[in-house]
């Protein structure tokens, strides 16, 4: 009898057990962006995950629908204070880019661009839980960095456009290399 209950008693306590707060580990999650994708522009990404260190790789073409042909590359570190799977994040990332496009200004004039860029910079994030089975997941990240950019006009550049001087307007278009973001539904494998 005393076998008995050891074998169905104390034997289920030895075991390991998971708490409903502990989420299973996950190492891998990519990243779709449904809301560029509504405006024309595909966004993905993959993330490495090893304990709280994430490595990731991301990707983005913007088609020549409104006038605007753009791609870009990034590579990132992501420390994850709590873990992986939900949480905040921070790290440095590197960004490379081009955009080509172009603007009219009151007279009918186009004026047509290249800005290629590189980026080093630093974001912040947080991925929630969408779905609670664990493998639907919402990352949400925002950063800046500092842009080694060229700005190169295709024929003579504006002298001014809508009362802007050259030097704003050449400020906002850089404005894209500096700013670093995503808002994506990740998926963990």
């Amino acid at each position: 009898m005393r076998y008995f209950f050891l074998l169905f008693f104390i034997l289920p306590l030895s075991l390991p057990v998971f708490a409903e707060d502990t989420l299973p580990v996950k190492h891998h999650y990519i990243g779709v962006d449904p809301i560029d994708a509504c405006l024309g522009t595909l966004l993905g990404n993959y993330e490495f995950v090893s304990g709280m260190h994430g490595f990731l790789l991301e990707a983005e073409y913007t088609f020549p629908m409104l006038g605007t042909k753009a791609y870009a590359g990034t590579i990132a570190y992501r420390f994850h204070f709590k873990s992986a799977t939900k949480g905040s994040f921070v790290g440095p990332y590197c960004k490379y880019g081009k955009s080509e496009s172009s603007f009219t200004d009151e007279s009918r004039t186009k004026y047509s661009y290249v800005l290629k860029y590189t980026t080093i910079g630093a974001d912040w994030g947080y991925r929630g839980d969408l779905w609670k089975k664990h493998r639907l997941y919402y990352t949400l990240r925002l950063g800046a960095g500092y842009p080694i950019s060229t700005l190169t006009w295709k024929d003579e550049p504006p002298g001014s456009i809508g009362g802007m001087s050259l030097h704003t307007l050449t400020s906002i278009i850089k404005l894209a290399a500096i700013i670093d973001g995503e808002l994506t539904l990740t998926f963990a494998l």
